[in-house]
This record gives structure tokens, C-alpha cells and sequence, in this order.
């Protein structure tokens, strides 16, 4: 039984740029101004600024620091805001500032609700070892906890070489996550006539010899070309591709063979401590080469 995608447009009218002035942030701001002019959308450039000892009144509820320490940071992160917008490049899309006290998850989700944003993009230092167990990382954590899709530029993207994608890998578990990331992938592809490939891995455990290992490739292969639209005025060059192997580490290989500029798939929802665990994300995030762009489902 065939399911093929359908096609329906999807706008991106206002994108959120999480910013935190990092080298990481300022790769990733080239992206955001890419996709903004692409889109024609508002870009709202955001930062949190935490309190040092945030004080509770009641359960939930944060109390402004009013301390000289957090003061500083305050003018200190407009005065970063402001010269920011100041830059040559954002002067080709409508953007605004958005300073907010708090953790950033929380400010992000604020503006999301308000701002009815469609977009969240951000760059990442790729946290590992010791640092990911204590703190987490911020990324996968946004990623996996805010409903709209999520760009973000890792450590080790290239910097940005054209405002168009022309290579983009969509790799999916069929999941309901993956399968609305499969939307963006598309609508992508079409937009700027890149070349995408439909990647789905096996684990390794599942490999077999012979013909049995052949079989198994061609069924994931037909399960992939039913993801492809039918409608014939929509502009799509795509191929295939089904291995055996770790997930996570087949995205980056497969990714660098094709020498993709996006990557596309899905995320699962946040579960207990699920940022503080090794995930497929986390190491796509922190090893791949172009941004990554997820999207979670209800599984």
C-alpha cells in the first residue's frame, strides 16, 4: 500500500534566532538571514538573560534580580543586541531585538506562543563527554521540547557558501516525527530545486547474508519512494539510499558522501532526562558538517 506524501505549502512568516553571541551564534546568524530572505519572513533575534541566583516567590514563579551583577549583564547583552542589528547583513531582512530574563528554553517558548514564530534556528558548541552529563545540551533540548521545527548549526558546519540549498539529505524511521520533518525536506528540495535523498538505516543486528540482506534493502527502498509526491508539477530530483549500520554515525557518513548542506529528520519528544543521554541527534548535531533541521511528532 502505497504513501505517497502530499504536498501542502507551509509558510514561514517569523523565524526565531536564538542568539548568544558566540562565534557558534554568528554562523548560525548567516542561515537565519538566508532562510529569512528566501521566506520573506520577520527575524527576531532573541537572548536570555539568566540571573545569577534566580529567587522564587512561589513554585513557578521568577523573581527579577535586581543586583548590580545581574544589571551588568543586562546592559551588557544590549549593548551586544545592539550591534548586532547594527550589522551590514541584517539590513536585507525586517528584523527585532527581544531581550528576556530567564533560562533560554522558556524565553524561546514565550516568543514561540506570542509571536506565532514557525522557525526556530540557533547555533551550537556540540557539548560532550563530562559537559553534556552536567549540563546538558541546550540544543537537543529545544530541539525535542519546542513544537515548531528547529535549525541548528553545529560545531562543525562549513560556513555558509550559498542562500540556496542544493544537496539535502532526509533521513527517516518512518516515524511519525520523521514523517513531518518529510514535509520540510520536500517543500526545501522543491524551493530550491536541490537534489534529496531519502535515507533510511538499518541496525546492524538486522543485517543478513546473501539474498536475504538484498531483499530486506529492497523493501525500505519501495517504503522510501512511496514517500515521494505524486503531483506532477512539483519539481523533485531524488534518490534512494538504504544501509546497515549505527543511525547516527550512517547520517554523518551518508551526509559528507553527498556532501549535503541540510540535513533533515525527526526528533523524538522530550522524556526524563532525555538531554542527558547519548541520542542519533546529538551526534548528527555535533558531527555533521551542514545544519540539521528536526521536527518531533507525537511519538
Amino acid at each position: 500500500m502505497k504513501h505517497n506524501a502530499t504536498i501542502s505549502r507551509i509558510a514561514i512568516n517569523t523565524i526565531l534566532f536564538a542568539a548568544d553571541f558566540s562565534p557558534a551564534s554568528e554562523r548560525a546568524l548567516l542561515y537565519a538571514i538566508a532562510i529569512a530572505k528566501r521566506c520573506k519572513s520577520r527575524l527576531l533575534l532573541t537572548h536570555a538573560v539568566l540571573p545569577l541566583m534566580p529567587i522564587t516567590a512561589e513554585a513557578g514563579t521568577l523573581l527579577l534580580d535586581s543586583s548590580p551583577q545581574y544589571e551588568r549583564l543586562q546592559t551588557e547583552a544590549e549593548r551586544r543586541m545592539n550591534d548586532l542589528c547594527a550589522s551590514e547583513a541584517l539590513k536585507a531582512v525586517p528584523h527585532e531585538a527581544i531581550i528576556r530574563p530567564g533560562e533560554v528554553l522558556d524565553a524561546i517558548s514565550e516568543i514561540i506562543r506570542e509571536r506565532d514564530v514557525e522557525l526556530v534556528i540557533l547555533g551550537t558548541h556540540g557539548l560532550a563527554g563530562l559537559q553534556r552529563i552536567i549540563f546538558g545540551s541546550l540544543a537537543e533540548g529545544i530541539l525535542r521540547e519546542i513544537a515548531c521545527p528547529v535549525m541548528i548549526v553545529g560545531p562543525n558546519v562549513v560556513p555558509l557558501a550559498s542562500e540556496h540549498f542544493s544537496r539535502i539529505v532526509y533521513a527517516t524511521t518512518f516515524s511519525d516525527a520523521s514523517l513531518r520533518a518529510l514535509h520540510y525536506a520536500l517543500l526545501i528540495a522543491h524551493a530550491d530545486q536541490a537534489n534529496l535523498t531519502l535515507l533510511h538505516i538499518l541496525p546492524k543486528s538486522e543485517a543478513a547474508h546473501g539474498m536475504a540482506s538484498e531483499q530486506l534493502k529492497r523493501k525500505y527502498t519501495d517504503k522510501l519512494i512511496d514517500l515521494v509526491p505524486l503531483e506532477g508539477d512539483f519539481w523533485l530530483k531524488t534518490e534512494t539510499v538504504v544501509e546497515f549500520g549505527v543511525p547516527s554515525e550512517e547520517i554523518v557518513r551518508i551526509a559528507g558522501i553527498q556532501r549535503a548542506d541540510l540535513i533533515v529528520m525527526g526528533a523524538h519528544p522530550a522524556l526524563t532526562a532525555s538531554t542527558h543521554l547519548p541520542s542519533t541527534a546529538h551526534y548528527v548535531l555535533q558531527h555533521a558538517r551542514c545544519p540539521v533541521l528536526t521536527t518531533h511528532g507525537d511519538d
